[in-house]
């Protein structure tokens, strides 16, 4: 529950960054594009914390999950990009 709610803080900040910043007319195209990005910014956080507080399953489980999100990520903007 504490990541679908950190995903959703990190997700609606970077849209504000983007639209600030960037003034990108579609920003949150530009965050489902770098869904990524956003993810490492609570992934890497959470899992050094699981690993201080010497929970290494959680850890490896977050890793795994990020890694599942990556690739799901990657392959859809595989066929994004070749569709064109």
């Amino acid at each position: 529950m504490l990541g679908i709610v950190l995903h959703i803080l990190f997700q609606s900040a970077f849209v504000v960054l983007v639209v600030v910043f960037v003034k990108v007319r579609f920003a949150v195209l530009w965050v489902i594009y770098l869904y990524g990005l956003t993810q490492l910014l609570y992934m890497i956080p959470a899992v050094l914390i699981a690993w201080k507080r010497r929970a290494n399953s959680i850890a490896k489980g977050l890793i795994i999950a990020a890694a599942y999100a990556f690739l799901l990520n990657a392959a859809c903007d595989g066929l994004m990009f070749l569709s064109r």
